[in-house]
């Protein structure tokens, strides 16, 4: 696992009391091999093991140790599909499902760069430029579960479930559908066996400071095995809930051990390793194993004879010694040879710099250079036409690059024709005590390193250990093992085993070795222009009554519910991607609102919400996450509150566009006093307010002068529309104040008999709200850039050109 994936990882453990990760965690099951049955049984499940591969296994499966896969193997078809060059885990397990290669795809690397900036991000769902396995079996009208499968982040809406890679340390837009975060909280909850939680202990993962540190070896082992004990029970336990067809699993604690661990496995290979860390976790990955190898048991139980099961990873590992270092200041190599240059800051001046290091890793030996090409980049000053001269003169610049005794710096240097790059060069790991010359400069290689202390690595030998593939179903050989596949195989072949067309536009095709009973395939020309016809709840067109109006760059959703309607949810979405905007009525589901009892405060990254009073705790905002939209999401604490969060800190632009005001409306019949009960965040002495307005014309303010509830009341001088706005332009700057809004009333008499009940959340890429008063409720949202007041963003344009057309946006 490499090291983005390790520090994602580590955030499980902060504010866990010492008990709790004192000593390997083991979960309990019945290690026997269970007996196949018939009965209401999954169609297909894929158990992906991270980096596991057979040099471990097969002496485990000699000592008894895994008697599942033994089973699986001796009655399935066995395996070791060549990886994909480079061996990067969401490249490869995206490939899997979705049978093309990582150029057509999209997701090509664990990170990808923002043209307009020149930052990075990690890869999400978003990425993906073609339909998974779990699209195309939900279009079919199977049910499918998704969990922990990389790049799935944002969770995408299927027939069925999704939770995330990144859902274990925080379930905002992690889970789909909302319903089942609830579970995940429980789930870990019980299996941790805590009711409330103290911060014992605050724990942080430490910066290595040797290779034999044995204090960051402690903490990596407590966050792997509490990473390991808590992943089975919740994926059994949404699997029992849920019970899907069909489902995607990895689970990534092997590939991480192995990074980390391999030396004390395999300490023959290594220098320098200390006998007493060897002693005390010798044994570590392979724990790892047997427990991945109980959860297989486990999804056995739940199988019968028309189940088919794969097992596989996406690569294996080989010893690394030279894996303690990584590579981190590349660029002060390309700024020595004049393609690179330094603001006073520190930062790169991409204006006077003609190629950068992009989209690579620090734990990445194969590195990734782009060229600063005009049109693309923001500050580009390289022209088109100069492009192919340029690769040419940043090839020969890095083939010049020697050691001392006049050896290359490289294994190779040459022209990239992926999208993610322009040259790509793999560094000699061998010379990382060297000393390289660059002109009459003598540099320590060292220098552009940082120690690490990885022992386990796949990146610089893709023909190295590979990964593993077993297969077991009804038509599926036995006893045998096969080769000549690859990994863009698997995904057309799990559509004909399923009984579906092979699309032509898949690269990989059907393998015909996989089976007892060869049947010729049926083929489509794609699946990729079917529309998804599913959704989390019932779904309407919109009714006469029902208006979706654009109108000064304001969205409205506009509802006339009917005297006895127990409430209708209304969301308005924008689907990633192809930017289409949709309306959506759900009928008759105010329950729903009850399930949102986790949160993510905005100014943070890594909430762990596992359960309220159980497990809850906030992590310093990091760029992994950049949180770019008002989060508006029904809170913890009260049934009839909800919450409006604004992140200000806006870093990356989204089809929704920026929202700076929000506002709740409702009619009154006359004159009266309308009543808040509110509480919010102050700032340096200034204090949120609301805006009340009565047939848009301005009555009245209320400044919310506490973090305690309390109540504001308003006179509201004649009948009309009264709306409540929420304005966080004063608060530009400071990215976790909010305002929380318990409830508004209504008195003409004296008594407050009337509330309005209409919570405000997002639930993926929708902006919801529930409405259950009878009479009229407006939302209403207007489009809003906080960073300069200017609506005009591109994205921006390109929704507010869709909403003008509203006759084809009703249509959808």
């Amino acid at each position: 696992m490499p090291w983005k994936k390790i520090i994602i990882t580590f955030v499980l453990l902060v504010s866990i009391s010492v008990g709790a990760v004192a000593a390997w965690l083991y979960w309990d099951t019945d290690s026997t091999v269970p007996q196949l049955e018939p009965g209401d049984e999954p169609t297909l499940l894929l158990l992906g093991i991270d980096a596991a591969m057979w040099q471990v296994i097969d002496p485990l499966i000699e000592q008894g140790k895994m008697p599942n896969l033994q089973y699986l193997i001796k009655n399935g078809v066995r395996s070791s599909p060549p990886t994909l060059n480079p061996t990067i885990s969401p490249a490869i397990w995206t490939t899997a499902v979705t049978g093309v290669s990582p150029q057509r795809h999209g997701v090509n690397n664990f990170i990808s760069l923002n043209e307009e900036d020149y930052t990075t991000q990690l890869i999400t769902s978003e990425d993906r430029r073609v339909k998974a396995l779990w699209n195309i079996l939900s279009e079919a009208g199977l049910k499918v579960g998704v969990f922990s499968y990389w790049a799935t982040w944002p969770a995408e809406q299927i027939n069925g479930y999704v939770v995330t890679e990144q859902s274990l340390f925080s379930v905002d837009r992690g889970v789909s559908p909302d319903r089942l975060k609830n579970d995940i909280m429980l789930s870990a909850a019980k299996e941790l066996g805590f009711s409330v939680l103290g911060k014992d202990l605050e724990v942080t993962f430490p910066e290595p400071k040797s290779l034999n540190d044995a204090a960051f070896f402690k903490v990596a082992h407590d966050q792997f095995a509490l990473l390991t004990r808590l992943f089975s029970p919740i994926s059994l336990a949404l699997f029992d809930k849920e019970k899907p067809d069909v489902l995607f699993q990895i689970a990534g604690t092997v590939d991480a051990s192995q990074h980390l661990f391999l030396k004390f496995l395999w300490p023959e290979k290594f220098n320098d390793v200390d006998p007493t860390l060897v002693q005390e976790y010798g044994n570590f990955i392979e724990e790892i194993y047997i427990e991945q190898d109980k959860l297989l048991g486990e999804y056995i139980k739940r199988s019968g004879p028309n189940t088919n099961i794969i097992v596989m990873s996406d690569h294996g590992h080989f010893a690394d010694p030279a894996g303690g270092y990584r590579v981190e200041k590349f660029n002060v190599l390309l700024s020595y040879l004049g393609l690179l240059q330094y603001l006073p800051n520190g930062k790169v001046d991409f204006a006077k710099s003609v190629a950068f290091e992009c989209n690579n890793n620090t734990f990445d030996w194969q590195r990734r250079l782009c060229i600063n090409i005009q049109g693309k980049y923001q500050d580009g000053i390289v022209p088109q036409q100069q492009y192919e001269a340029m690769r040419d003169r940043i090839v020969t610049a890095l083939e010049s690059v020697k050691t001392r005794d006049g050896q290359s710096m490289f294994v190779s240097v040459g022209k990239s024709e992926r999208d993610e790059a322009d040259v790509v060069y793999d560094i000699k790991r061998s010379i990382v005590d060297d000393i390289i010359v660059i002109g009459d400069r003598e540099i320590a290689f060292k220098d552009f390193l940082k120690l690490s202390i990885e022992s386990g690595n796949h990146y610089a030998d893709p023909t190295g250990p590979l990964g593993i593939f077993v297969w077991v179903g009804p038509n599926i050989r036995k006893g045998v093992r096969v080769s000549g596949f690859d990994y863009t195989d698997i995904a057309p072949n799990i559509l004909h085993a399923l009984g579906l067309p092979i699309p032509r536009d898949m690269e990989g095709d059907y393998f015909g070795d996989f089976y007892e009973h060869p049947t010729e395939p049926t083929y489509i020309d794609s699946y990729e222009d079917s529309p998804q016809q599913f959704y989390s709840g019932n779904h309407e067109k919109l009714e006469e009554n029902d208006q979706f109006i654009t109108e000064n760059n304001e969205l409205y959703i506009h509802s006339v519910l009917d005297e006895g309607d127990s409430g209708d949810r209304f969301c308005f979405e924008v689907a990633p991607g192809d930017k289409r905007a949709k309306v959506q009525r759900f009928e008759h589901v105010p329950s729903i609102v009850k399930n949102f009892v986790a949160w993510d405060n905005p100014a943070v990254t890594g909430t762990i919400p596992f359960v309220r009073d159980v497990l809850l705790s906030s992590f310093p905002r990091t760029d992994i996450h950049p949180i770019n939209i008002k989060d508006i999401k029904y809170p913890p604490d009260a049934d009839n509150l909800y919450r409006i969060s604004v992140p200000l800190d806006i870093t990356r632009p989204t089809y929704l566009g920026m929202w700076s005001n929000v506002s709740v409306s409702t009619k009154v019949a006359g004159a009266g006093v309308m009543r808040i009960t509110a509480r919010g965040d102050a700032v340096e002495g200034r204090y949120p307010h609301i805006n009340v307005l009565l047939n848009k014309n301005h009555v009245g303010d209320i400044t919310i002068l506490s973090n305690r509830y309390e109540t504001y009341d308003t006179a509201i001088p004649g009948p009309g529309v009264v709306e409540f706005w929420y304005d966080n332009d004063e608060f530009v700057g400071n990215e976790d104040k909010n305002v929380y809004i318990q409830s508004f009333k209504y008195s003409a008499s004296g008594a407050f008999d009337a509330q309005i009940n209409s919570p405000l959340f997002f639930e993926e890429n929708q902006l919801c709200f529930n409405n259950k008063t009878a009479g009229t409720t407006e939302l209403h949202m207007q489009l809003f850039d906080v960073n300069d007041g200017n609506i005009r963003s591109e994205a921006q344009e390109e929704i507010i050109e869709l909403l003008q057309r509203t006759g084809e946006i009703n249509d959808e």
